[in-house]
């Protein structure tokens, strides 16, 4: 499979504005999805001015010129005409050794928020974290805790980069053992991986899912950052249901999902350096290669199966994971502004 058809599968998540690096001198451009922009504020985390309000009334985008480099993550409030003041950032974090670790803030839900910026994160692992990453990590990000859903193998034979930790900084471990084996079965290949997703959603509803979610519940653990190996499969079913908790629609968590081919040919890089997956990929190269992109169908599959068999989202989680509405709510009201 050649990098154009992984580039194919993605599709762009509908954003009310959307964040792109031009180069690293410190030039970005900021696109609304309706209406135009008025004016564009750089600010920090907290949504506190850091830069003079930049007017760029009438037009549909505006590359902006800044002194602003990667060392520090910057966001902007931008002011446009039909829908508001809406907050933007980089989705793709610029790590040196995790290139699928992104930011899932600014996703815009049913009733009209927005999925804050800067508290949660999905990523593949972060065996390979440099020490120019960690000190973003630390100084840039605040990342509070790490969630690890790879099983004890695979953190044996690649273990999380640690030394960027510091003291209120913990890893919490929720494994998801994978059945390589059945995985690469005949079956698995013809129907892809939307049957394991189904799977996880159908058995690790208490064990899995429920523990993920009430560590976004304590605002302590914020800014959090789950992964698996690739960040893709595990990592992908964990994403679909906080966000669709969130009111996120089904679209845009599909699209989410999708992005990950962005990172896919780096992923393939790691993979055959991984112990547990290089075998594999050495003698199955066709069907790994098959397995590593992230097709929207399985997202798909998993979404109509939980709309089916639990009436949405948020009756699965209350009826099936267990949280209550008032859990619910504070995750909405932490996670959404």
């Amino acid at each position: 499979m050649r990098q154009d058809d992984y580039l194919k599968l993605i599709r762009t998540p509908e954003m009310d504005a959307v964040l792109e690096v031009i180069d690293q001198t410190g030039n970005v451009k900021v696109t609304v999805r309706d209406g135009i922009i008025l004016s564009l504020t750089p600010v920090d985390v907290s949504g506190r001015p850091i830069g003079k309000r930049i007017d760029v009334r009438d037009k549909k985008s505006s590359s902006i010129a800044s002194k602003w480099s990667h060392k520090s993550r910057i966001y902007f409030l931008v002011e446009t005409a039909a829908i508001g003041n809406v907050y933007v950032a980089e989705r793709f974090l610029p790590l040196e050794g995790a290139k699928n670790f992104r930011d899932l803030g600014g996703y815009r839900t049913r009733s009209g928020r927005h999925v804050r910026w800067n508290v949660i994160f999905r990523s593949a692992a972060l065996n390979r974290l440099t020490a120019k990453d960690g000190s973003y990590l630390q100084t840039q990000v605040g990342i509070h805790t790490v969630c690890d859903f790879r099983d004890a193998s695979e953190r044996s034979t690649s273990p999380n980069v640690t030394d960027w930790m510091t003291t209120t900084t913990k890893t919490t471990l929720l494994s998801i053992e994978t059945n390589s084996g059945k995985l690469l079965s005949s079956t698995a290949m013809a129907a892809g991986l939307g049957d394991f997703y189904v799977d996880l959603v159908d058995t690790r509803a208490t064990d899995i899912i429920k523990p993920f979610l009430m560590q976004l519940l304590d605002k302590k653990n914020l800014p959090l950052v789950y992964h698996c190996t690739a960040g893709k499969d595990r990592t992908g079913v964990a994403s679909a249901i906080l966000l669709g908790l969130l009111g996120v629609p089904d679209a845009t968590i599909v699209a989410d999902f999708s992005l990950t081919n962005v990172a896919t040919p780096t992923l393939m890089a790691e993979m055959e350096k991984n112990p547990k997956y290089a075998p594999l990929l050495k003698a199955n190269r066709g069907a790994m290669m098959k397995l590593l992109v992230a097709d929207p169908a399985w997202m798909e599959q998993t979404l109509v199966h939980i709309n089916k068999k639990y009436n949405g989202i948020e009756a699965y989680v209350r009826q099936v994971v267990g949280l209550t509405s008032g859990e619910i709510n504070q995750l909405r009201a932490s996670l959404l502004q």
